[in-house]
């Protein structure tokens, strides 16, 4: 073997050692994977080709961007604008991922706070209204409410929905619980307590069970969700404010905003495996579909880091703006995406 093969040869193993989280320019579904930013202080979005790590596009939004996330046809991206605490939000930004331009902002009028969001298959998205304790469904494409289904809880944060689309779940920051939605029926189902300050939410993928955060008292719960009963409690670190499970349901990672810590959670014992401290205050988590690698916004750093699963460990970081929070996962086709 010739000397100059011998080398190539062992960078291109060290390669594979050391970064085996590397995004390739298109993975094996033909996309290419991309990160929506949501800048809080400076009302703003940006849009990151993770490949090569450079922000793509940047849009405005109305007053503080809180949650994001986007249509199950990947083509556009839909923003809740919370507002701050003076003036309350009550718009949504909709952005065109393929031609990368804020094509409408939607009024939900009397509708408030708008927060939580999650697609669902009919192009449509489901969004928390804060100020009117409801769950508000929209058409992104005609910026028309589609109806209200009330939580009857207080503070109604984050939302999320069972994998066929039957119900809605709601975490009540302040009421301490989780409501259950009918989505056939458009109906409030039933409400459970979880535990003070119940913010953070992940359902499992075959939506048996859905984990939830307690800020207020520092704990992870495990609800089933057919029978609304709390099957496991486990004390976490300070401040438990998002939590995400991985894509094969074995681990659930936290942020913990008092504490500045990630925490690792064994979904199958619940019992924590891995603490590692990032500080500047962590909150929002998205995970990647396909690789063991979860992405955290650090709030007070102004920057999303990468982090392996289960070790913890940092692979990279984009810089962002002020105040990142919120972020939803794209796959954009390659005819969206620049040379």
């Amino acid at each position: 073997m010739k000397p100059w093969v011998s080398i190539a040869l062992m960078f291109m193993i060290v390669g594979t050692i050391l970064f085996p989280c590397s995004l390739q320019a298109a993975d094996q579904t033909g996309s290419i994977p991309a990160l929506i930013v949501l800048n809080k202080s400076e009302h703003t979005a940006d849009l990151f080709r993770l490949d090569t790590r450079k922000r793509m596009a940047h849009f405005p939004t109305d007053p503080a961007p809180h949650e994001a996330t986007v249509t199950r046809d990947g083509k556009l991206a839909v923003i809740a604008n919370y507002g701050t605490a003076d003036a309350p939000g009550h718009t949504l930004t909709v952005i065109d991922l393929i031609r990368k331009t804020v094509t409408r902002t939607i009024d939900l009028h009397t509708y408030q706070r708008p927060h939580g969001l999650a697609s669902l298959s009919n192009g449509h998205v489901l969004v928390t209204c804060e100020a009117q304790k409801v769950v508000v469904e929209v058409d992104p494409k005609t910026g028309k409410v589609v109806r209200a289904i009330p939580t009857r809880g207080d503070t109604s944060h984050m939302v999320t929905v069972s994998p066929d689309e039957s119900h809605a779940y709601v975490a009540n920051i302040r009421s301490g619980s989780i409501s259950s939605l009918d989505l056939n029926r458009g109906a409030f189902l039933k409400t459970v307590a979880t535990g003070k300050g119940s913010e953070g939410m992940t359902l499992t993928h075959h939506g048996r069970y859905l984990w939830v955060t307690n800020r207020a008292e520092n704990t992870l719960v495990r609800m089933e969700t057919k029978t609304g009963e709390i099957t496991h409690r486990l004390t976490t670190c300070e401040m438990p404010i998002r939590v995400k499970g991985t894509p094969d349901d074995r681990f659930v990672l936290i942020s913990c905003a008092r504490s500045g810590d990630l925490m690792l959670v064994d979904a199958s014992t619940v019992k924590e495996i891995k603490r590692q401290h990032v500080g500047h205050v962590p909150i929002g988590i998205i995970m990647h579909p396909r690789k063991n690698l979860a992405f955290v916004a650090l709030s007070e750093a102004q920057r999303v880091i990468a982090v392996t699963i289960p070790d913890l460990e940092q692979a990279f970081s984009l810089s962002t703006g002020k105040t990142p929070d919120g972020m939803a996962w794209v796959e954009l086709k390659s005819d969206a995406t620049n040379p």
